[in-house]
């Protein structure tokens, strides 16, 4: 398990086999843990990871294996 933390985001995750896969996340003053990875797909130099929150967000996490940089690509707010 790893952890890295970049400007604005912390993640908390291991690798499964050559996945990176997240398990807890932190954007500001927030941390959410990962409920479950939905999707992963691949781009040239990164992985992507759609998780699912506890609480219903949808993020879609980007891995960049060169930098091994976490950023987050786009979300979706659960309900309140």
């Amino acid at each position: 398990m790893s952890e890295r933390q970049h400007p604005g985001l912390r993640v908390t995750w291991r690798r499964d086999g050559s996945l990176p896969t997240p398990l807890r996340f932190g954007l500001g003053e927030g941390d959410h843990d990962v409920a479950e990875v939905q999707d992963r797909w691949f781009g040239e130099g990164y992985v992507y990871a759609k998780v699912r929150t506890p609480e219903g967000g949808t993020y879609i996490l980007r891995h960049d294996e060169e930098r091994d940089a976490w950023e987050v690509t786009c979300f979706r707010a659960g309900p309140d």
